[in-house]
């Protein structure tokens, strides 16, 4: 039976329980409370430390409690023997709060406390009259000099505005027999007992009003006057500001300024002013907390006046929280606990990590005996919920003596056995549906769903109330987050609901059949579940007749399972400074067995090192078939790896996974039930579970599969080995990769920024390779590129054949045996070198590499793409030519004594043309591109005429063909004038004075066809034509226009074809002369013919016009302008007319 014993006080107001020693008397120390306890007593005991405390806690931590005690203490108002029992307990527990208590007794002093709780209006105000009121209390009579300027002026306002008031002021005073006039006197010296006296009638004269004065003066002022008054008396204050959050919350914007000056200038009074000044604020958060609705500045201001107060934190600890629980109960209740097994409670809480702060004689003795009846489940969930919904209206002191429906006291009456979890809910959530949650609570939203839903579950039967009880404790376990902290397994909800294992199994499947709980395979727990009015099962057998999953699509739902996909070659990366590795690779068994697969080719595809191949059997049978198979490949860079389970046990699971999926996307079908898409996806985790499970045999290293790499067969038990036997195959195929400590640059693929410092270094090479550090400076990617290949291994290019770096001498050694074996051939040939055994260089190595190593011969080698000569390279030409290689072909020079003495001959004649600055560019590439500069800076029309004899146009030929293959061109000059290179110098003669020749040429061609000897005959000529033609004959009008100019043969032929005479070419000369021709006849016929046109003489110029018929719109048009004239005219002088006549004519007739 239940049997109530001493009152528990469940909560704390500093106000009314200052005094209550029983309550005092019955506080536990707490380690969260050791700290701010000391440094508060510190503060009183030694004048040096700080005076201005915040205590900063949530709700239930016992922080108004800490701040009775501490008032009470100061305050000298409790008595010896009370004063000792409270100093013994922190005896055993905190010497140093234990000696500062001492400390504090033995002081002469005592400390008035001055309490205020939550808002009591302005800061200012209620400070001061909450020590107004603390003074009256003790007797003490101080008056600060603000309330007698107040009583003064409230009588004069009487006087002058409410006389009936003031008569009856005086009335009172006249039964005192004192006279207005005199009673003035004495409230002007501060007569205590007048002030007090005016206070206590106020109220009868104002309809009972409490006098309240507004403390208008300086605030600070006003403080040090009393603290200065109370000196004389050896008495202190000690504020205590409780809730002081609430009034924070409750500020004004326009009262937050003068509040944080007041606030900061008290905190400053206490600890530097005076010692008789103590001050204690209770919050729930930082000062700054409060406004973040503000702005930041003001944010940042309460922060800064926060650090002119000693912080103290003070957290939930739970093993307090369980012992005060144990002292609750035994003060409250005296518990029957011979009805309950200690044993089995105890060992089942080994298997839940419920209490890992105590050790297991303490989960014993103080949570399984000492708290009972509250089961060890419901008092670890307590504190979660009290903190999250319960604030300071469900915390465990309420919980423990509250007489509320579902509290502990309502359980116990008429009963003595455990008082479980699921009961919290409806004693915190007596209303559930009615509580106003927050948005991010989306499990009340689940439970609301489920019971509205699922009217079973609250049915009150047996089995519906055991139902029900299920779901409360899912829910307030889910609403408090502890699924990671202890997973909903079947086995501890059993215990926490106190039923068998057995029973509740059966229970939770009724709930999971009613679509009201699932099991989360993936996590391992139970959690609330809202489901569709769909059967998910029979949604799949319908779809799946339509629906066929391929190959190809059992291979994607495998590789998605893959949460590994590759495998590291660990120690040999880290010997070589890079990274090698194998990637997995998933393949059935008759991609084996049928030649399908193509190790090289995914080599490729997934650009990588070495190949895991994990091989999925499609029939068991196949098992032997594969293993002759992979041994008679003898593929060197691959591992294989033989799963132990064929397809066909995983194949229903990959099918549902793959028609799931698509459901997913049946917009249609998802439309028809909200909660349909969620639940299909649920379960789809459930089912990529079982394919996961399936792949991770493979992952897990089991013993079931069955390894080979080359022709054998391998045992690997894990990870590591597996990465040490990939280093010993990388080892074995590359052991002449060249150390580059560049994990930015070797590597397969680069970023931007490391592509551009691979260009510059490339390009520094081919224009610097013999300045110091490549002429590369700073500490920017290119210089740690140049750093890590050539100073790191010692790399010079003046010393190319003494290189210090074995595997870099070998690497040179090779290629230079390839151009000398084979001076011609595919670039991929010089690639394959770098990237394949022994070396395997990264890509982004190689155009650095290939130019450093043989940069000696590089002027010697010619590059070609599609028969096309490279005639410009650069470092990010040859990064593309490193990409595709295949796409290139080389060509090796080598030049013997004769040519070089050719080339040097050849230099000289177009020396003029050779370019200087192009340092890096071979001397056959030179000269070859200067003979072609030479040929391109001759007029167009020599370039292209064929109107050549034949030995000078064999040798532009060959010239042209340089442009398309340098070596060809040269080889076909040096052929041809190897020994005779005076004829090559007549040959450029005569080319460079042919277009003079051409023009020669043309001007006896024209003079042929006019019929004249030279200019002289042609300017005659000219002037013996009629001038009416000059407008219609180009021939005639352009000699006119141009024959007295130099270039006049230039500027003729232009006017005639249209086309620059040095852009000419033989057919341009041909249209000329027919045009010529042309306008030569025409002028012939037309002087046999009658004289039609009229020439006027004109400003220096000769005017023809043509006579012809006026058509009807030419007559009215003539007509409008005579009009215009003549009306226009009227008012304007007649020479004036005269001039407009003549710029119409200037204007209008050619």
């Amino acid at each position: 039976m239940l049997t109530a014993t001493k009152n528990f006080k469940s909560s704390v107001n500093i106000k009314f329980d200052l005094e209550n020693i029983d309550f005092l008397k019955k506080y536990m120390p707490t380690p969260s409370h050791a700290e701010a306890l000391h440094g508060v007593l510190n503060g009183f005991n030694d004048t040096s430390n700080r005076r201005s405390h915040i205590v900063i806690g949530p709700y239930g931590t016992g922080k108004s409690l800490l701040g009775t005690l501490l008032a009470a203490t100061v305050s000298k108002n409790i008595n010896n023997r009370d004063f000792n029992v409270i100093r013994k307990k922190f005896a055993s527990v905190d010497d140093d709060i234990h000696d500062e208590l001492i400390k504090i007794r033995s002081k002469e002093k005592r400390y008035l406390p001055v309490v205020l709780n939550g808002y009591e209006g302005n800061f200012k105000n209620s400070i001061l009259t909450a020590i107004q009121k603390t003074l009256a209390q003790n007797g003490i009579g101080i008056i600060v000099p603000g309330v007698m300027f107040k009583i003064l002026q409230t009588v004069d306002n009487w006087k002058e505005n409410y006389p009936k008031t003031y008569k009856n002021f005086k009335s009172y005073l006249r039964e005192r027999g004192k006279h207005i006039d005199v009673w003035r006197l004495e409230v002007q010296s501060q007569n205590f007992n007048e002030i007090n006296w005016f206070k206590s009638i106020f109220p009868s004269l104002t309809s009972g009003t409490e006098f309240l004065v507004d403390f208008s003066g300086d605030f600070i002022e006003q403080i040090k006057f009393i603290i200065d008054e109370l000196k004389l008396l050896d008495i202190g204050l000690f504020v205590v500001y409780d809730e002081f959050g609430r009034f924070l919350q409750s500020l004004e914007h326009n009262e937050v300024n003068e509040t944080m000056q007041n606030l900061q200038d008290l905190a400053e009074l206490a600890d530097h002013y005076t010692v008789d000044l103590h001050l204690l604020f209770i919050t729930h958060k930082h000062l700054r907390h409060y406004f973040s609705s503000f702005n930041q500045e003001l944010q940042n201001e309460f922060q800064r006046i926060e650090k002119r107060f000693k912080l103290y934190y003070i957290d939930s600890d739970s093993s307090t929280f369980f012992r005060i629980a144990q002292t609750a109960i035994s003060n409250l209740y005296d518990i029957n606990k011979s009805l309950f097994n200690v044993t089995e409670i105890t060992n089942q809480l080994r298997k839940y990590p419920l209490f890992p702060e105590l050790n297991q004689v303490e989960v014993e003795n103080l949570i399984v005996r000492g708290t009972y009846p509250i089961h060890p489940v419901t008092l670890f969930l307590l504190p979660q919920l009290s903190s999250l919904y319960g604030q300071n209206e469900r915390t465990l002191f309420t919980f423990m003596e509250s007489k509320e429906s579902n509290s502990l006291y309502k359980h116990l009456t008429g009963k003595n056995n455990y008082y479980l979890p699921n009961q919290l809910f409806s004693y915190f959530f007596p209303n559930f549906f009615d509580v106003d949650f927050e948005e991010k609570d989306k499990i009340a939203s689940l439970y609301k769903g489920i019971i509205t839903k699922i009217p079973e579950i609250s049915y009150p039967t047996k089995i519906g109330i055991q139902l029900l009880d299920i779901i409360k404790f899912i829910t307030l376990w889910e609403l408090c987050g502890l699924q990671s902290k202890v997973k909903l397994s079947t086995d501890f909800i059993a215990f926490a609901l106190n039923v068998s294992e057995v029973d509740i199994s059966e229970e939770l499947k009724v709930l999971q059949s009613l679509k009201a709980i699932r099991y989360n395979r993936i996590l391992g727990y139970w959690e609330l579940f809202e489901g569709s009015n769909y059967n998910i099962d029979e949604l799949v057998a319908e779809r799946s007749e339509q629906l066929k999953i391929d190959k190809e699509k059992i291979l994607s739902i495998f590789e998605e399972s893959l949460t590994k996909k590759y495998f590291l070659a660990r120690k040999y990366n880290d010997e070589k400074s890079m990274t090698r590795f194998a990637a997995v690779n998933i393949l059935f068994s008759s991609d084996i067995l049928l030649d399908k697969h193509d190790p090289n080719s995914i080599l490729s595809k997934k650009n990588t090192d070495s190949l895991i191949n994990l091989i999925i059997l499609e029939s068991q049978n196949d098992r032997d078939d594969i293993i002759q198979k992979i041994i008679s490949k003898n593929d060197q860079l691959s591992f294989y790896c033989i799963h132990p389970y064929a397809l066909e046990t995983i194949y229903d699971s990959i099918s549902k996974q793959y028609i799931i999926r698509n459901l997913i996307n049946d917009e249609v079908l998802l439309n028809s039930d909200k909660n349909l898409k969620k639940e299909l996806h649920l379960h789809l985790e459930n089912i990529k579970h079982d394919v996961n499970k399936f792949i991770k045999i493979f992952l897990d290293f089991s013993s079931e599969l069955t390894w080979f790499r080359n022709i054998r067969k391998i045992k690997i038990d894990n990870e590591i080995i597996l990465e040490e036997q990939l280093s010993q195959l990388m080892f074995g195929l590359y052991p002449d990769t060249p150390e580059v400590r560049n994990d930015g640059f070797n590597r397969r693929k680069l970023n931007n920024m490391q592509l551009k410092a691979g260009y510059k270094v490339v390009n520094q090479l081919l224009t610097k390779p013999y300045i110091q550090n490549l002429g590369i400076e700073g500490n920017g990617p290119e210089y740690l590129i140049y750093a890590s290949i050539f100073k790191n291994n010692n790399l010079r290019l003046n010393e190319l054949d003494n290189i210090k770096s074995p595997e870099l001498n070998r690497l040179r050694v090779k290629l230079l045996k390839l151009l000398n074996e084979k001076n011609s051939g595919s670039f991929q040939d010089l690639i394959s070198i770098f990237t394949k055994k022994p070396f395997g260089i990264r890509q982004p190595l190689i155009p650095i590499l290939l130019v450093a190593l043989i940069r000696d011969k590089w002027d010697q080698i010619l590059f070609y793409n599609n028969e096309m000569f490279i005639s410009q390279l650069n470092g990010e030409i040859i990064f593309s030519m490193v990409q595709e290689p295949e796409k290139y072909n080389y060509v090796f020079l080598r030049l013997n004594d004769e040519f070089n003495q050719f080339l040097s001959i050849m230099e000289q004649i177009f020396s003029d043309y050779i370019d200087t600055g192009n340092i890096q560019t071979i001397k056959p590439i030179l000269v070859s591109q200067a003979i072609l500069k030479w040929l391109r800076s001759l007029p167009r029309f020599v370039q292209i005429t064929r109107n050549l004899d034949d030995e000078l146009v064999k040798f532009k030929d060959e010239i042209r063909t340089s442009e398309i293959d340098p070596q060809k061109g040269l080889t076909l000059l040096y052929e041809r004038f190897k020994y005779s290179p005076v004829n090559l110098e007549k040959f450029v003669r005569r080319l460079n004075n042919e277009y003079s020749s051409f023009k020669s040429e043309l001007v006896n061609e024209l003079f042929n066809t006019v019929g004249v000897k030279d200019l002289i005959e042609l300017q005659t000529w000219i002037k013996q034509q009629n001038p009416i033609f000059y407008k219609e004959n180009n021939l005639l009008r352009s000699l006119n226009l141009h024959l007295e100019s130099e270039d006049w043969i230039e500027r003729i032929t232009s006017d005639i074809v249209g086309v620059e005479l040095s852009n000419w070419s033989d057919k341009t000369k041909e249209m000329f002369l027919v045009q010529v021709k042309n306008n030569v006849s025409k002028l012939e016929e037309e002087n046999t013919s009658d004289n039609n046109s009229i020439v006027i003489n004109f400003n220096n110029k000769r005017k023809i016009i043509k006579k012809a018929e006026l058509s009807t719109k030419s007559i009215t048009l003539h007509q409008n302008v005579t009009r215009i004239l003549k009306n226009g005219g009227r008012n304007v002088p007649k020479e004036e007319v005269e001039n407009i006549v003549l710029l119409l004519l200037e204007e209008f007739v050619e």
